[in-house]
């Protein structure tokens, strides 16, 4: 069954391969009023997926939502609050998220130290600012961490201090601010403060204010205790830092000297050299895991060398890629080389793409902006040309991901089948779609089309427009037992250029005696094919 399904999608794919345009029709204009963001923050929490920018140059603070892993997008544009460009800092837990931001406190008082914006209804309703007042010092900078239900907020006072607060009750109350970093002073709005939170493992970066170099803080109790001191992690000044809880890479730079990628496998404490990467030149740093990428921009020859690593950095692979790269990606297990073709008819972007570094596929994905691959569904951020440059309306689109579509119905006990895709689905490979919350040991069926439908059946709607099947299957779990059962379908995607832009549509249906209708309905999942 799998067979017809490949072929009649690749029947298909001549009449459908149109729709794939720059900005595709499943695209979202986040913006619609107008607003030129000056800088973003993109969050996800199961399937909500919460985006935030700052308006240049009110610094309003907008919210977009989507619910279903952003095929819809019902809230756009929303004022929330006030940030300071690149000040703000995000984080979300189930249902909760927090934006901090500098305290604006009471109007018209000036702005003091940091604070946070709490939601409790995953981003339907927002608090007022909530900050540990009176707060120490000025916050250029901030960012926060919410993990089993505290947030740490920290702020840089600009050549004074690294502050340090917590709270246990989303805000209402919080701890005396804490100076984190005495002696290591860091920089303002300019400089980078960068936190990687893993858990209750907490580490922060920043540049000092007169030296250049970076320091170093970490936590491995959410916040409660910290390093004696913060630390020097080199003698050069760090470009870009990735990775955590245990491993990090760093890019540095020293001047009239190329610059180096070194490695810390002990929570940032101590960093060697990395070697190997075939004498390239870093000027990227990228990685999610244990895959790194680096790349060098290019020169005239258009062409840009990149370097990947599938063991944390300890092997590399180099590839020569070409037009030049313009950012580089890592996510979903798979590498991404974003490059700007200029041709005779203008600019165009799209992706280099590899699993392993060897074998690369152009990829006609359009992400000038930026592009957050992830295996539950990847999300491509782009601008609007608007004359000979890229302006303020900002789209977003999910492509070689997964989106939910509708309601399922319930089964037995009242539980309602859920399906996700995991995986990218990526032309040639090979992504998972997942059935949880059925009836224990019930029999079902897949359903598969390449369109959606809005068709009641009993007290389900069918999703699948022409559906391909079914595709039997039996569910594991305790039989009979509510809400257990579970099955998986391996799809694998033909590696056919025509089937770019498409999607796959899957329902999942299983028998079930104890509701009146005799079956119970997933959801649907849209499979966006790159």
């Amino acid at each position: 069954m799998r067979t017809l399904l490949r072929a009649r999608l690749a029947a298909l794919a001549l009449a459908a391969a149109p729709a794939l345009a720059q900005i595709p029709a499943h695209a979202t204009l986040l913006n619609p009023n107008g607003p030129d963001y000056r800088e973003y923050r993109l969050a996800r929490s199961d399937r909500t997926v919460h985006l935030f920018g700052v308006e240049n140059p009110t610094q309003r603070l907008f919210h977009s939502r989507s619910a279903d892993r952003g095929r819809t997008f019902p809230t756009t544009n929303r004022v929330i609050g006030f940030a300071l460009g690149r000040t703000f800092g995000v984080a979300v837990e189930g249902n909760v998220a927090v934006v901090g931001i500098v305290d604006y406190g009471p109007m018209p008082l000036p702005v003091q130290g940091g604070a946070v914006l709490v939601s409790t209804d995953d981003g339907q309703t927002w608090s007022y600012p909530r900050g540990p007042r009176p707060a120490p010092g000025r916050a250029d900078v901030v960012r926060v961490h919410l993990h089993s239900g505290v947030i740490s907020l920290f702020w840089a006072e600009n050549g004074n201090a690294l502050w340090s607060s917590r709270s246990t009750d989303l805000g209402m109350t919080w701890t005396p601010a804490q100076n984190l970093a005495p002696g290591f002073l860091p920089g303002g709005v300019n400089r980078p403060l960068e936190l990687f939170a893993s858990g209750d493992v907490l580490d922060l970066f920043w540049e000092e204010q007169s030296s250049g170099l970076t320091a170093h803080q970490r936590s491995v109790d959410n916040g409660q205790s910290w390093l004696p001191a913060a630390h020097w992690i080199s003698s050069a000044k760090s470009l870009t830092i990735v990775g955590g809880p245990t491993i990090f890479h760093e890019l540095s730079y020293t001047p009239f000297v190329p610059n180096k990628i070194r490695r810390s496998t002990d929570g940032g404490l101590t960093w060697s050299l990395v070697t190997g990467l075939a004498n390239i030149t870093p000027t990227r740093l990228a990685a999610d895991g244990d895959r790194v990428m680096v790349a060098e921009d290019g020169g005239s020859n258009n062409v840009s060398a990149v370097s990947t690593s599938t063991d944390a950095g300890q092997t590399w692979q180099l590839a020569l890629l070409s037009p030049r790269t313009s950012g580089i990606f890592v996510g979903g297990g798979a590498f991404f080389s974003r490059h700007h073709y200029f041709g005779p008819s203008g600019s165009t972007v799209g992706l280099h793409q590899s699993s392993d570094g060897v074998a690369w596929r152009v990829a006609p994905v359009h992400c000038e902006y930026a592009f957050h691959p992830d295996e539950r569904g990847s999300l491509a951020v782009r601008r609007a040309l608007v004359g000979p440059t890229y302006g303020g309306p900002l789209y977003l689109y999910v492509a070689e991901g997964h989106t939910a579509l509708g309601t399922g119905s319930a089964g037995t006990g009242g539980v309602v089948p859920r399906l996700d895709g995991r995986g990218l689905a990526a032309l040639g490979a090979t992504f998972q779609l997942e059935l949880e919350a059925t009836r224990g040991g019930a029999a079902g069926a897949w359903f598969h089309g390449i369109a959606t439908a809005n068709v009641p059946v009993g007290p389900a709607t069918l999703y699948v427009a022409q559906p391909v099947g079914p595709i039997a299957f039996v569910a594991g779990g305790a039989s009979g037992t509510a809400g257990v059962g579970s099955a998986n379908l391996a799809f694998a995607v033909p590696p056919n250029a025509l089937l770019s832009g498409l999607r796959l549509v899957t329902q999942a249906f299983v028998l079930d005696p104890a509701v009146a209708a005799g079956f119970a309905a997933s959801d649907a999942v849209e499979s966006w094919v790159y």
